[in-house]
């Protein structure tokens, strides 16, 4: 039986989606007047829904301002990726006996298009790539539930800086530890795959705490001004 969506529940999910898909950035406000004439209704269900992202830890209300998308802490940011690196080492490991050579090729052509999109400075397609490789890998785990939760936490991709964008030797690097986790999945060797992916997304993680704080440092020293 289809359930059916209330004003609220419509928003909640449109505005959390909006956030996760960075259409909505990090200190933008959300102006209730315009979401309540979009969705043509009053707006009490708009604030309901802000409550509920509020909840989530999505938004903030600021005194005097209003609903604010909220900025990930430096300590979330942590928190994020020392729950990925385990989860992603882990599905690694998981799925190096299903992958087939179909898969190892797909993988291969994968980072063959990133080389060109690198090279032509093309930092969005490379994004893009780049989280073909990861889930490609993380699909053939056999563990949906594990996946479902992986995707969940890519989820706030959008709501940090991009690790890549013209961050040339962080890519050069990344591209290296890519091909080193391939060539130990064609080994079928779980357990150094595993360890490669926990280490490289335990890099990942640093780089975007010292992109995100460098840009907090930044929206302070504003502030400051």
């Amino acid at each position: 039986m289809k359930h059916y969506q209330t004003k609220k529940e419509m928003i909640y999910q449109s505005i959390k989606e909006k956030i996760y898909d960075g259409h909505y950035r990090p200190g933008e406000k959300i102006v209730i007047a315009r979401i309540a004439k979009e969705y043509d209704c009053s707006d009490i269900p708009v604030r309901e829904a802000l409550s509920l992202l509020e909840s989530d830890k999505l938004i903030a209300f600021k005194p005097h301002v209003g609903a604010i998308v909220s900025h990930l802490s430096l300590d979330e940011i942590e928190n994020i990726f020392n729950v990925r690196k385990v989860l992603e080492g882990y599905a690694t490991a998981l799925a190096t006996d299903h992958l087939k050579d179909e898969d190892i090729h797909k993988l291969e052509k994968i980072l063959s298009t990133a080389d060109e999109a690198y090279n032509e400075h093309d930092y969005t397609n490379f994004n893009k790539l780049n989280n073909e490789f990861h889930m490609t890998i993380y699909n053939k785990s056999h563990n949906d539930i594990l996946v479902q939760l992986i995707e969940d936490l890519w989820k706030n991709a959008n709501r940090y800086d991009s690790v890549f964008e013209k961050n040339d030797t962080y890519i050069q690097q990344s591209i290296e530890e890519h091909y080193a986790i391939l060539k130990l999945l064609k080994e079928k060797n779980s357990t150094s795959a595993q360890e490669k992916m926990l280490k490289h997304m335990e890099r990942v993680g640093s780089e975007i705490k010292k992109i995100s704080k460098k840009s907090f440092d930044q929206l302070t020293s504003l502030r400051e001004m």
